[in-house]
């Protein structure tokens, strides 16, 4: 009888065991995705070359290229259907080309005429945000759709770059740098691999709320490791 009983208490103890490490509400994960940009509309001050007297506002419509980025957070299971997470990222995206238009006659290279890009006009951005997440009810035990929003902060810098049109005709930008405030909103799906193991396929929009206020739209797929 002694015998019996310290078994069960050894097979009870070693259940317990299992279902707190079962339970642990902590995970890991990351992700890579492409960032998409918005184009957006800048104004800017030119003068002319020869006589900078002759001076004129402009607006800047600037497209970009399709960009990285890199995301990794820590993440607590607050319960079954909500969750927070810490996490920090890295972009990197260029411009594509610049449409400078001005009403100003005497600036006849600036009338919406394409300007592509020649070099830099390179961006690169670290955030860090916190975000909260709703699970759904799991689909089919294995699929569970989510929503979230995040709130955080971003490091800036564009690197110095030169746009030239057709005629030759070319405009140069310096370099800068800064930091702004950021916001998300995302949706997908936490597919289960293993008890441990799960990917996330999802669509992010986020917005930076800085004097252009740029806004991009991430189509991602992420790795979770749950403790």
């Amino acid at each position: 009888m002694r015998h019996a009983f310290q078994f069960a208490a050894g097979l009870a103890a070693t259940f317990c065991c299992t279902s707190a490490l079962a339970a642990s509400p902590w995970y890991i994960s990351g992700s890579v995705g492409g960032y998409f940009r918005e184009g957006d509309t800048q104004s800017g001050n030119y003068y002319k070359i020869l006589d900078p007297s002759i001076t004129t506002t402009a607006t800047n419509s600037f497209s970009f290229d399709p960009g990285v980025i890199l995301n990794a957070a820590v993440g607590y299971k607050l319960s079954s259907r909500f969750r927070v997470e810490a996490e920090i990222g890295y972009t990197n995206f260029t411009a594509d080309n610049l449409r400078p238009f001005s009403e100003n006659p005497n600036f006849p290279g600036l009338k919406g005429q394409i300007y592509s890009r020649e070099n830099g006009f390179d961006f690169s951005r670290f955030s860090g945000t916190v975000n909260a997440f709703y699970d759904f009810a799991p689909i089919a035990s294995r699929f569970t759709p989510y929503v979230g929003v995040g709130i955080g902060g971003t490091a800036n810098h564009k690197s110095a770059g030169a746009f030239a049109n057709a005629d030759g005709n070319t405009f140069r930008f310096s370099s800068a740098s800064g930091s702004d405030a950021s916001g998300l909103l995302e949706g997908g799906v936490n597919i289960a691999l293993s008890r441990h193991w799960s990917i996330a396929p999802a669509y992010r929009y986020v917005h930076f709320f800085n004097s252009i206020e740029d806004r991009a739209h991430v189509a991602k797929l992420g790795v979770r490791y749950s403790f």
